[in-house]
């Protein structure tokens, strides 16, 4: 059996099969149909594959993200991934490790995505997002491929993101299979038909959000017992574990061994954007820590997130775990 110390040197596996270049604009304001000049533009590498890795490597846990690329978009996403990897340059179809971050591209024939985040001082953020390129069956090969040969070394296996429409769902079971097969936990953060095949799957961990639960299991999910009912239906299926995130209502956490809910600390947040995939990143940190402890400490990394300017971004003082207040589910 590895030990707790080995086991945390190993890496978590990130797979992201619609990565995008996320470009934020701060403006003074927002009015459709004038003219607005960026106070400043951020283009960072993104995707939830992409940021739960950007993460967990910040929270210094070795990380290894597999993602597709294409098109001159993809050549800039490699360059960005690149530049946190180890400094230089990454090529299509190429890996390098550094810094506790290895990353692999596999080339495919559809662009990335380009995503664009609305920054207006004291407002929600207005998000642009562009749709995927469908995957030909051969690129799913060769996505599925790196995993397997990721797999050995592996902690985590995090298959994260909405698949490309017209993307076969099966991919996300073939992930979660080939991660079984080789004894390592699998992790889904995904929507539609990819949530629900890694359902189907009996993924060891599915991480919703409100939304994304709501049309899993055709429930409304307005109220936290909704939320409970609807996460104890997808747990009855899997028999694993179910964090759902809340927003700024906090998250739910549903494992074999209870159930907590923890409420958020308030805050004035600069941006939300990829505050889930923040969580999930906190959650997969330490596989020893007692439930409600991993819960608290996954929200005050959601929570963080949430103070700085980039997507999926941490502040140099992170949100304190002991702020966050667990309680346990009954009934």
């Amino acid at each position: 059996m590895i030990g707790d110390v080995e086991n945390e040197r190993r890496p978590i596996v990130t797979i992201t099969p619609s990565p995008s270049v996320d470009r934020t604009y701060h403006l003074t304001g927002l009015r459709p149909g004038e003219l607005h000049r960026a106070r400043s533009v951020l283009s960072e590498p993104s995707g939830k594959g992409v940021n739960v890795g950007r993460v967990l490597r910040r929270l210094g846990v070795p990380t290894h993200m597999i993602l597709t690329a294409g098109g001159g978009e993809g050549r800039l996403l490699s360059e960005l991934l690149g530049a946190l990897a180890d400094g230089g340059a990454l090529a299509e179809g190429g890996g390098r490790a550094g810094g506790g971050l290895r990353v692999d591209v596999v080339p495919v024939a559809g662009p990335t995505r380009i995503n664009v985040t609305l920054m207006v001082d004291g407002a929600e953020p207005t998000k642009i997002n562009e749709p995927g390129t469908a995957l030909a069956p051969d690129e799913a090969d060769r996505i599925v491929a790196a995993a397997v040969a990721a797999l050995p070394t592996a902690r985590w296996l995090a298959c994260c993101g909405a698949l490309p429409a017209g993307t076969d769902a099966n991919l996300v079971t073939r992930l979660v299979d080939a991660g079984h097969l080789a004894g390592v936990p699998v992790a889904v953060d995904a929507s539609g038909a990819g949530l629900a095949a890694a359902v189907g799957a009996r993924a060891d961990l599915i991480k919703p959000n409100r939304d994304e639960l709501a049309e899993l299991t055709g429930r409304p999910v307005a109220s936290l017992d909704d939320v409970i009912a609807a996460a104890r239906e997808v747990r009855a299926v899997t028999g694993g574990t179910v964090l759902v995130s809340l927003g700024a209502d906090g998250a739910l956490l549903l494992s074999p061994a209870g159930g907590w809910y923890a409420e958020a600390p308030s805050i004035a947040p600069v941006n939300t954007t990829g505050a889930g995939d923040a969580l999930l990143a906190g959650y997969l940190v330490d596989d020893t820590a007692e439930p409600p402890a991993r819960l608290a400490y996954a929200v005050s990394i959601g929570v963080s997130a949430c103070l700085a300017k980039g997507t999926a971004d941490l502040p140099d003082v992170l949100v304190d775990p002991a702020g966050v207040r667990v309680r346990p589910l009954t009934g």
